[in-house]
């Protein structure tokens, strides 16, 4: 079976890892902040309602984790990834660009028109 058919977050964490190497510290666009927050809200129950999701906004907002530092440590075996993993397998694909299209297009029409046009 290949990577997509079954969650293989070892694999999604490798991916994060050489992007890092290759990329460096780069830091996350308002768009894949936006679609982020969107993910996180369908999958926690609302914006607030998740504890999980407010650490990642923490981590995001506060700290200002560059992208792939912040998804190898929440691909972490023991981290959020554990404690949320059908979220974490949605924002791992969607920022490693397996599936940006879709979850961009499913984010609500009045925050589109609030992202601006980067990738």
């Amino acid at each position: 079976m290949s990577h997509e058919s079954i969650p293989n977050f070892a694999y999604y964490l490798d991916q994060a890892v050489r992007r890092l190497h290759r990329e460096g510290m780069v830091t996350f666009s308002l768009r894949e902040l936006n679609t982020m927050g969107w993910i996180c809200a369908q999958e926690g129950g609302g914006p607030v309602a998740d504890p999980i999701a407010e650490r990642l906004a923490y981590e995001l907002d506060e700290l200002e984790l560059p992208k792939w530092v912040a998804l190898t440590g929440w691909l972490s075996p023991f981290g959020v990834c554990a404690a949320r993993p059908v979220m974490l397998l949605r924002l791992a694909r969607y920022l490693l660009g397996v599936t940006t299209a879709v979850e961009d297009g499913g984010v609500p029409k009045h925050i589109q028109a609030l992202m601006s046009d980067d990738q």
